[in-house]
């Protein structure tokens, strides 16, 4: 069973239901995953929101641990250029 919460202007409320999935960080719902390679063609796949999903190319994403090793591994002015498969 899953859920997630939701802003309503100033209100706040609860979504209840197996496909709704929240963010990892906050519990808002989720509409992303980390996309950071985890092996053997997996990626880390944590849920995320858009304001915790760190885009670094269309499509991709990553999580506030991963962007952190991301920008920590220099490799960020390559992989903003265009898309790159991570799971490769």
């Amino acid at each position: 069973m899953g859920g997630a919460r939701i802003k309503f202007g100033d209100d706040y409320g609860f979504i209840d239901g197996s496909g709704v999935k929240p963010c990892a960080t906050c519990g808002f719902i989720a509409g992303y995953q980390c996309d950071w390679p985890a092996g053997r063609g997996k990626t880390c796949d944590l849920h995320l929101c858009e304001s915790h999903a760190w885009p670094i190319a269309e499509d991709r994403h990553l999580c506030p641990i991963h962007r952190a090793m991301f920008e920590a591994s220099g490799a960020q002015a390559p992989l903003k250029q265009g898309r790159l498969n991570l799971a490769d």
